[in-house]
């Protein structure tokens, strides 16, 4: 969990500056289910 937090902190600080706040929950959303299928993918 603390990667996967880390990881999506580290997104949405890079598309704050190009994008509208708008779309940063959008992108966290979808940024966290990636994230979660690939720690599971390589933990188990």
């Amino acid at each position: 969990m603390c990667i996967a937090t880390f990881h999506v902190t580290a997104f949405a600080q890079r598309h704050i500056g190009g994008r509208s706040k708008r779309d940063i929950p959008i992108n966290f959303t979808i940024f966290v289910e990636i994230s979660r299928n690939d720690l599971y993918s390589d933990r188990f």
